[in-house]
Parts: structure tokens; sequence; C-alpha cells
């Protein structure tokens, strides 16, 4: 008789997804720009992804300026004249100047997210953004897409996976939690990885 460890496996079949993930969804519509990343890069939160041309938001953000230029002339002549007239066209020459204001700060704003960046960091996993593609409501739409169009792209850490199988009903009271658990992929023979149940 010999002393040893004697070990029982139980195999399953599942899916492997990552534990945490993000879709990049732009918030302007336009047409892709350029792209800054490809399939399998990995990115840090605030990384620029891609940019997308709206050339409207551009004319929004130099009307609202010469808007607040005109704000700020008014302003200035009204104080000039204050001292032979009433101090309530100053005021409201002050409340038209920061009205003016807040619409060029809104209007930079959403010019500036043109400029889509990374929500999170991680590995780009998925990738349908391209050169002079249509983004729309943050979906990017093909040629003939008459459905709500693809996510432009998907970023996932990959750091930490999670394994999700369906182990039979005679198997299961072998599995207990802080068990080892080894997972195998039918694509690579090679890879071993270690887990947790």
């Amino acid at each position: 008789v010999t002393e040893g460890t004697f070990t029982t496996t139980v195999e399953a079949k599942g899916q492997l997804k990552p534990i945490s993930s993000s879709v990049v969804s732009p918030s302007v519509d336009g047409t892709v720009d350029s792209i800054n990343v490809q399939a399998g890069q990995s990115v840090n939160e605030g990384d620029v992804l891609m940019t997308i041309k709206n050339d409207e938001l551009g004319r929004n953000v130099a009307e609202a300026q010469r808007a607040v230029t005109a704000a700020q002339e008014d302003l200035a002549n009204a104080q000039k004249a204050a001292a032979s007239v009433d101090t309530n066209a100053v005021s409201a020459a002050q409340r038209s100047l920061a009205s003016a204001q807040a619409n060029l700060d809104q209007a930079n704003a959403k010019a500036a997210s043109r400029t889509v960046t990374a929500p999170s960091s991680g590995s780009i996993v998925e990738l349908n953004a391209k050169v002079g593609a249509t983004v729309t409501g943050g979906m990017i739409m093909g040629e003939s897409d008459t459905s709500g169009g693809k996510q432009c792209m998907q970023i996932a850490d990959l750091s930490k996976m999670k394994v999700t199988v369906q182990v039979g009903e005679k198997d299961i009271a072998k599995i207990a939690v802080g068990q080892n658990a080894n997972v195998t992929y039918p694509a690579f023979p090679d890879i071993v990885s270690q887990g947790t149940v």
C-alpha cells in the first residue's frame, strides 16, 4: 500500500469573459476622421482612441465666440455710458455676456467630444470603427445598415477573467468555493490558466 494524493477532477465546458469591460460610444455624430488604435492593443484610461469629423460643431464654436466678443463690446460701451445712463443697461449687458459665455463653453465641450478617449484601461477586444464610417447615436453604421449599427469598439480588462460553466447534477456535489480550477482552450491547446472556484 502506498500513501499519496487522491484527486477528483470534474470537467465542464463554458464561456470565458472579462469581469470588466466598457463599450466606446461617441457622444457626437459625424464621420470617423482617424483611428489611433488597433484590435488587441492595450490602452490607458484617457488615451485618444479616435476622432470624429463634424464641421457644424466647429462652426457653432466660432458663432458662440463671436457672440461673446459682441457681448463684451456691449458691456464696455454700457460701462462707459453708465455715468449718464441708467445702470440697468450695465446689468443687462453683464447678463448677456454671461449667457454668451455659457453658450461658448457648451459649444466648446460639444466640439471637444469629437475626440473620443478611452473610458477605462484595458485591451481593445472589438473594433468596428473605420475611417470614413458614419457615427450615429454612438454606433457605427454600415452602408446597408438599417438596424441600430455596431458598437464602435469595446475595451476589456483581460487581466481578470471569469469562466461560467454548466456542471452536471451528478458532479455538482464535488464542487466547492475555493477549489482550484485549470482552464484550457480548444484553440490554444498549450495554454493552461489557473483559476479558483
